[in-house]
């Protein structure tokens, strides 16, 4: 049932094709795939370590696989795709709230319920630099516990594929182009950054790029000067 499932989709094929052409890449430069996997390791390792376990999470941008870093009591998911949203598999770990929206009409739902944190992962990237400062503020006021936020470091090109796929084979390549780029030096008061070098290897269409590195921004509302 596999083998047909995947024959059948030329957009799994195509998939299939480009993760088998990556990793011939990868065994052309073998210490860049070991500096990639330590870089991840390092990752989770950093939010084992500084991710706060909180009853309720907003995840804005999760796109069709949302964080499962904590164990929240309430996970709202948030994008403004709504065949990602469907394309979620909810476990029973958690109650799920699902809503087709973008990180304005997020922070319009803090404004009238209580949120512990938000994740941010692989997000602001994607809007202008001055909106995405001004949302920052504005979500700092409005949660009580952290903001985890993963981007790469500085500007990152990526565009949409030809023929409107995103790197999941479904029609939301235009949500992927990035319009921004973020420094260690972006982030204030409260906040504490890390940098990743070699985190990325592929783009969002899994095409090899050059390595690239990602900063992982944890806001710590105690920690805010008063």
């Amino acid at each position: 049932m596999y083998s047909e499932n995947l024959y059948g989709n030329k957009s799994m094929i195509k998939m299939y094709l480009k993760l088998k052409r990556n990793v011939y890449d990868a065994m052309k430069y073998p210490f860049n795939l070991v500096l990639n996997k330590t870089s991840h390791l390092y990752y989770r390792i950093l939010v084992k370590l500084n991710v706060n376990n909180v009853s309720t999470i907003m995840d804005i941008g999760c796109g069709k696989i949302p964080e499962k870093i904590i164990r929240p009591k309430i996970h709202y998911c948030i994008d403004p795709y709504l065949p990602y949203l469907q394309a979620i598999q909810k476990t029973n770990d958690r109650f799920w709230i699902m809503v087709e929206g973008d990180w304005r009409i997020a922070t319009d739902i803090m404004k009238k319920e209580q949120i512990n944190s938000v994740f941010l992962i692989d997000v602001i990237e994607h809007i202008d630099k001055q909106e995405g400062e001004n949302l920052l503020k504005l979500t700092e006021s409005l949660i009580s516990d952290q903001i985890i936020v993963f981007t790469p470091l500085g500007y990152l090109h990526q565009s949409c594929s030809k023929d409107g796929k995103d790197g999941w084979g479904m029609d939301g390549a235009t949500f992927q182009q990035h319009k921004s780029g973020w420094e260690p030096s972006d982030f204030g008061d409260g906040w504490k950054t890390w940098i990743l070098p070699y985190y990325h290897i592929v783009d969002n269409l899994n095409n090899s790029i050059k390595p690239h590195g990602a900063i992982l921004a944890i806001y710590n509302k105690k920690d805010v000067r008063k």
